[in-house]
């Protein structure tokens, strides 16, 4: 597995098990501290707990040694941090979403660019690094 790759599942593990740890245990607090409103508490520890799955997940990405043992993970990393980008940016300039909603539309944005141009790379030079031949 290429350097890039796993030093983006770390940097993914820990924002990931950072924000999600907050959201998941004081919810509350956390909307409170943003100015979310209205706010879910419930919709923001399931949030949490979303996000503490993929930081999770992004740890034992990181641990992995090949392509193959993260493909999956990384599509499922590139769908999450796309469509988090997409609804963040919507609310951010559509539905007046609080300011601190730019943090994770940044995050996820540069995570989704990462996630996708890795993606991209391995899936170019995995049969190369697997010593495949091409047909």
């Amino acid at each position: 597995m290429t350097p890039g790759l796993r030093t983006t599942f770390l940097l993914h593990a820990l924002v990931a098990l950072a924000f999600g740890l907050v959201m998941y245990l004081v919810p509350v607090w956390f909307g409170t501290i943003i100015q979310w409103t209205p706010l879910d508490p419930l919709m923001t520890s399931f949030m949490g707990a979303a996000l503490l799955a993929f930081g999770v997940s992004s740890a034992f990405g990181y641990r992995a040694a090949h392509w193959e043992d993260v493909r999956i993970l990384v599509i499922a990393e590139a769908v999450f941090t796309v469509t988090g980008t997409v609804t963040a940016l919507y609310y951010l300039l559509f539905a007046g979403a609080p300011l601190f909603a730019w943090v994770p539309a940044v995050l996820w944005g540069l995570f989704a660019v990462a996630w996708i141009m890795l993606y991209v790379q391995a899936t170019h030079s995995a049969p190369q690094m697997a010593g495949a031949h091409n047909p």
